[in-house]
């Protein structure tokens, strides 16, 4: 019959279960103290970059829009209204105002659909329609700037609008403090190409 050594054989004590669970406890409160910044570097980079593709989407709209632009009727720091051809399909080019409008921190876009036939259109207000761009923006720089062909930032005025050879489009946006959106810097430059005067 085989025999059991219960001599030799023997438990852990108290005092060495309490020194293993005391050392379990300190490794896992440091591999979990950078487990939550972690989670929270994760959603402050995810919101960032959502909101920095939409920044893009804008200034990629309205540069595509200012391309096509026939005048300039205004140029201010955070107002541009042009004639351009608004929708890819227009026929008729449409009279466009992009603005920022700091007491509501949203940048807009009104458009009034040209009526009647080159060369004499006409713009109804009533036909304006606005639609919001950005919301919960807080503009660090003009959001337009305006340059003559060469590079010269003016300043222009109704009369030299046609001088206008490039616009810079800015988007450099305060970091929003009670969010986890960092500060974003983005911009733009659009050439005029089919610039014609005052229509």
């Amino acid at each position: 019959m085989l025999g059991h050594d219960t001599e030799n054989q023997r438990g852990m004590t108290l005092l060495e279960v309490i020194v293993v669970m005391t050392i379990f406890l300190i490794i896992s409160t440091i591999v979990l103290s950078f487990f939550p910044k972690t989670v929270n570097d994760f959603y402050k980079i995810q919101a960032t970059n959502f909101v920095t593709v939409e920044q893009v989407r804008v200034l990629d709209r309205i540069a595509q829009v200012l391309r096509g632009s026939a005048n300039i009727l205004n140029a201010q720091p955070s107002i541009l209204t042009t004639h351009a051809y608004f929708w890819p399909n227009d026929e008729k080019p449409s009279r466009v105002t992009y603005k920022y409008d700091a007491a509501s921190k949203t940048v807009l876009v009104e458009w009034i659909p040209a009526s009647g036939s080159a060369p004499s259109y006409t713009y109804n207000s009533a036909d304006r329609k606005t639609a919001v761009l950005l919301r919960n923006i807080e503009l660090t720089e003009d959001l337009f700037k305006y340059y003559d062909k060469n590079g010269g930032p003016g300043p222009f005025s109704l009369a030299s609008y046609k001088n206008i050879s490039k616009i810079t489009i800015s988007l450099h946006k305060k970091p929003i403090t009670s969010g986890n959106i960092q500060s974003t810097n983005l911009q733009t430059s659009v050439v005029l190409r089919n610039m014609k005067g005052i229509f």
